[in-house]
């Protein structure tokens, strides 16, 4: 519990940047798609992943130089650090990926598609991370459960990417998503 807890630490301190930009792009893909400018839309969702994935893949970077580091300004004892670096090792890795996840759902909600928004969370959640980390507990033993973390937010990534591409292709840029 204490090594997920620290990984939940700094999952919340990298995370406030690219939260902060997939904000920007829910209110700067609504106000864009409102108006017609497609164009815009596109070059937001974009800009705001290159913003998030630079500052999520600098943190991830710092974080993989030294995890003990950061692991220990929590750690109480040897055990918990050494978990717990090893955890922030395995799980800085799929940070940057998150960015991607967190722009296409903004995306999705600034156009006003409160099913994909709902859809892609729960589908994460439940259909993603609960499996995948309990299997790789069930067969890894508790690194499994941060590989698990890990690719889940890979698949998640690349999943919502190919999504938010496809519908903005098919849906938004046909005329089929239109302004509320």
């Amino acid at each position: 519990k204490a090594a997920y807890t620290i990984v939940f630490t700094y999952e919340m301190v990298v995370f406030l940047p690219a939260i902060g930009i997939s904000s920007a792009v829910s209110i700067l893909t609504g106000h864009n798609f409102g108006a017609g400018q497609l164009d815009r839309v596109n070059r937001t969702y974009f800009t705001g992943i290159g913003a998030a994935f630079s500052i999520m893949f600098f943190s991830t970077v710092i974080i993989l130089i030294s995890p003990s580091t950061f692991a220990g300004i929590f750690a109480q004892s040897e055990s918990v650090l050494r978990i717990g670096a090893e955890a922030l090792k395995i799980t800085a890795i799929g940070y940057s990926f998150l960015s991607v996840y967190l722009c296409s759902v903004a995306s999705f909600q600034g156009m006003g598609m409160g099913r994909q928004y709902l859809l892609a969370n729960v589908t994460r959640l439940y259909l993603l991370l609960i499996p995948f980390t309990y299997l790789g507990n069930y067969f890894f033993q508790l690194e499994g459960v941060w590989y698990g973390y890990m690719a889940v937010s890979i698949i998640s990534a690349v999943v919502l990417f190919v999504w938010h591409r496809y519908l903005f292709k098919f849906y938004v840029r046909s005329g089929k998503v239109q302004p509320l």
